[in-house]
This record gives structure tokens, sequence and C-alpha cells, in this order.
């Protein structure tokens, strides 16, 4: 036991000084130098990393936005580095050669933490609309937990996962006032059927504007999955557990900035033995051309035909032929 000398001061705890707010600092500040601290706080905030426009689904803070535009994402896992130097070195040349995955720059150290380098595909857009569609028929992998895959399993079976081999993970539009409108989280698009499922990709297109610029879009969403089609077909031997392919379009009308389709999140990319293919991935893509056809045959139906571009034939009928009248008539 310790004895305190009777004369000795006892130690007590005292507490730590609060830290003072930025604002706070400012306001004690002479006015000198308040001007000058308001101003390197907003150089700071133009400085600090944004989350990308492109970034709708997935775990948040995944992604920064650099300085020069660039994307950096935490660079985790070597099975994505491993993939973006396969589409560098030419194993996923279709992959490169038709832009379908954002640019790789390699990997740079920040605050002691490795990170991806990458093209922002959302820079450009002025009100970019964006959708993620987590693609194949199961999202869990080899490396997890019995408990973990269990998890997934439920949740794929329970989802569009099993019945289309994709799912909604995010999806950002604007509504009538141009407020940014972020829909429902994953849980909520669980339980579609082809009608709740065509309206929800639909609603995705509600701010492209008139019947012929949805159209074009929908276009342009159906070449790139052929694109990634092809990729399967003429590589084969990737399988890609729980990647997304990212939709997006401008939703103001008079950008020039033309819709985009990428294949993101290659986190659980695995090498498969020659002439395999990921059948999940692939049969994703091909229910997204069927739900993409039956929403461009709703815009055929839905838009009046062309007015007629023929000339009307007029025709003056003989007045001294008694078997036609005495007078003009238009055959319409």
């Amino acid at each position: 036991m310790t004895v305190t000398p009777p004369h000795s001061p006892r130690t007590r705890a005292t507490a730590a000084p609060r830290q003072q707010s930025p604002k706070e600092q400012v306001a004690a500040a002479p006015p000198q130098q308040q001007q000058q601290q308001e101003q390197e706080q907003q150089d700071q905030k133009l400085r600090a990393p944004m989350a990308s426009e492109a970034q709708v689904g997935g775990h948040g803070g995944d992604a920064i936005l650099f300085e020069d535009g660039r994307v950096l994402k935490c660079a985790n896992y070597l099975k994505e580095l491993a993939f973006y130097r396969a589409i560098e070195g030419g194993e996923a040349r279709t992959v490169k050669e038709h832009g379908l995955a954002p640019r790789f720059y390699g990997t740079v150290q920040r605050d002691g933490k490795e990170y991806f380098v990458m093209e922002d595909v959302g820079a450009g857009f002025v009100r970019p609309c964006v959708l993620d569609l987590k693609m194949g028929a199961r999202t869990w992998h080899a490396e997890c937990t019995m408990e973990k895959q269990k998890a997934h399993m439920e949740q794929d079976y329970s989802c569009t996962t099993h019945k289309y081999c994709f799912r909604f993970a995010g999806m950002k539009t604007y509504d009538a006032a141009g407020n940014v409108v972020r829909w429902p989280r994953k849980h909520a698009w669980y339980a579609l059927d082809d009608n709740k499922m065509l309206a929800a990709l639909s609603g995705f297109l509600d701010c492209a504007g008139s019947d012929a610029r949805k159209a074009e879009t929908i276009c342009v969403f159906q070449q790139r999955i052929q694109h990634v089609l092809s990729f399967f077909r003429n590589e084969g031997g990737w399988e890609l557990i729980a990647s997304s392919l990212l939709f997006m379009y401008d939703a103001d009308t008079t950008s020039t900035k033309p819709p985009v389709v990428y294949m993101i999140d290659f986190a659980h990319t695995t090498k498969l033995l020659p002439g395999s293919f990921d059948g999940g991935y692939m049969c994703g893509c091909k229910e997204l051309l069927r739900f993409f056809g039956m929403m461009l045959e709703a815009i055929a139906k839905a838009t009046p035909p062309p007015p007629a571009t023929t000339t009307p034939v007029t025709t003056v009928m003989s007045a001294t032929d008694p078997s036609s009248p005495s007078f003009a008539t238009k055959e319409h």
C-alpha cells in the first residue's frame, strides 16, 4: 500500500483542455489573421479528396477523387491489381480495345496506404445519372468463411441475382427540380419480377428527356454489353465474382458527353482454366439485353409514326367526260 506523505500534494487527474474547432480558432484570432485562416481552410476543402460522381454502390470511402481528376481506390486486393495488369498486358485485350474498364495508372502511396490510381469515369458529366448493377450468379468467393458463404447464398437466392444474374447495387438520378435522388438501398430490389425490373430500369432513364434520346442511350448500352460478351467469348478464362457493370448518361440534355458502360470492381476476379467461361456474368448480360430490347419496343409503340412525306396527288377530272364530275379531287 502506498502512503502519501503528510505534507506532499496529492496528484489529481486533470482533464485535457478542449481543442477548439476550426471556426472557434478563426473567431478567436485577430481580425487580420481571421481572413487568412478562413482562406487557408477554404483551400484545404478544395484540396480535400471527394467521392467520385460515379460511385453509387459499394462501400463508402473506398474511392476518392484525386487532384488531377483521377480516382484513388484502396489497394486491398491483389486479384484486382492482377486483373488490371492483365488488361494492360493484353490478356484481356477486348477490355482494353473497347475501353470497357476504367484506365489504370498504377499505384501510389498516401498516408502510409497504397491506392490504385484509375480514370474517373464520371469526369465530364454535368448531371450524371448512374446505375451500378452487380453481375453474376453468385457474390461469394472461395476464400469466404463457411458462415459468410451461407449468408451470401441466402441473399443471392432471395434476390434477382438468382433469377436474372444481376441485381441493383445503387442508382442515382435527379428529380424535376434538379436535386439528386439516390434510390432505395440494395434490399429494395430483391423481389423484382419482369414487370418491376422493367419499370426499375426504365426509371433509370427518366432523366434522358425525349423518347429519341432514351432510345439512343439504350442502343449505346446494348452495344457496350455486346462488347462485354465479346470479352468473355474471346478471352474466356476469367470469373468476375461480385463485379459490377456501371451505366452512366448525362441528365443535362445539352451535354455532348455520350452514355457509357464500364466493368468495375475486380477484387475477386479469378483466372479459370482455358475454355472456361463465367456463365453467370454472361447470363446477366443477356438478360440486360432482353430488358433493354423490351424498353426499345415500348418506346417504338409509344412513338407516333412520322408524318407522310409524299406529295398529295391532284387529279383534275375532264369536264367533257360524261362519266366524270366537273371538279377537281385530291387523293390523300
